[in-house]
């Protein structure tokens, strides 16, 4: 009894449980072939690691994200459990016409996201491993089911709000219909854009687009000035004094994301014009691992996370 407990009290805090994900699997010979026409990254190197990848509408609107692992000669993808019909709808007809199958799973696997300063948990159960390529967002695990439980992993929340300090969108399905590209959310800035995988009238529309953005999907930390405040999500305005410099996205805790107009955010920086939303004082970071763009299109050094 006294090893059983030691061995859930080294489970506890060691990983995140994330409850929104879900899994499908992609089983036949030509599974990567099926699925590689929807994404924006290459698949040719799948069986030796995993990838985190993105479906795209006709415009560079982010649409879909998702991990695609490789398991045996199957693929899991870990995906929001809100995104599996559509995606699964998408990849119909390329599945009928080669032969593969693509199921939900869910039910079978738990997800997990560790942070790099967590050490991975082993209770001799069978779990898969694989990198979030994001900067300091760690890694991920799938576990299944009903491997050992415990009632104390790292809450969803704790781990989106991290993302969001760092200024990564946990699931595409946050975005709750307001339009963001690629390109504002900085995917070209690490590596998750592969331009061989795009049409080509979009190679072009975004090649140039990316030397002359004009917002930027941003960390937006609040500040309240209460013990309970709205919830910035669905649009909610960023303000300057009275000017409109952007949209909230997402939150978690007491930091959010938010779509900003770069222009006018440096106008208020200018002038020292407090920012708030929802009635709430707020501050827009730029991320470390964001590059800087033309014409000084990079986020003030002294708003640097």
């Amino acid at each position: 009894m006294q090893f059983a407990m030691q061995q859930q009290f080294l489970l506890e805090d060691q990983a995140f449980l994330l409850e929104s994900r879900g899994v499908i699997c992609l089983q036949g010979e030509r599974a990567a072939e099926a699925l590689q026409p929807l994404i924006t990254t290459s698949l040719e190197s799948i069986t030796k690691k995993s990838v985190l990848t993105y479906v795209l509408d006709d415009d560079g609107l982010l649409k879909l994200d998702f991990f695609v692992v490789s398991y045996g000669e199957d693929l899991l993808i870990d995906i929001d459990k809100s995104l599996i019909l559509t995606l699964l709808e998408l990849l119909s007809p390329q599945c009928q016409a080669l032969r593969v199958s693509a199921n939900d799973v869910s039910a079978d696997w738990r997800v997990f996201a560790q942070l790099p300063d967590q050490q991975t948990f082993d209770d001799g159960s069978l779990f898969v491993k694989y990198v979030d390529p994001r900067w300091h967002m760690g890694v991920r695990l799938l576990r299944p089911a009903n491997a050992i439980s415990s009632s104390q992993w790292g809450s969803e929340i704790k781990w989106a709000t991290h993302a969001h300090k760092l200024g990564f969108l946990p699931s595409t399905a946050l975005l709750q219909g307001i339009p963001v590209t690629a390109l504002e959310a900085g995917l070209h800035t690490i590596n998750l854009l592969d331009s061989k995988q795009l049409p080509e009238q979009l190679q072009v529309a975004m090649s140039s687009s990316a030397e002359s953005l004009s917002r930027r999907l941003l960390p937006m930390r609040i500040e309240p000035n209460s013990f309970s405040f709205t919830t910035m999500v669905g649009g909610l305005s960023v303000l300057a004094g009275d000017v409109e410099i952007g949209k909230a996205v997402c939150h978690h805790g007491l930091f959010a994301l938010a779509l900003i107009e770069l222009e006018p955010w440096r106008k208020a920086l200018a002038t020292n014009t407090p920012l708030h939303c929802a009635d709430q004082p707020v501050l827009i970071t730029w991320p470390s691992w964001l590059a800087q763009e033309s014409r000084g299109r990079g986020g003030p050094v002294a708003m640097s996370s």
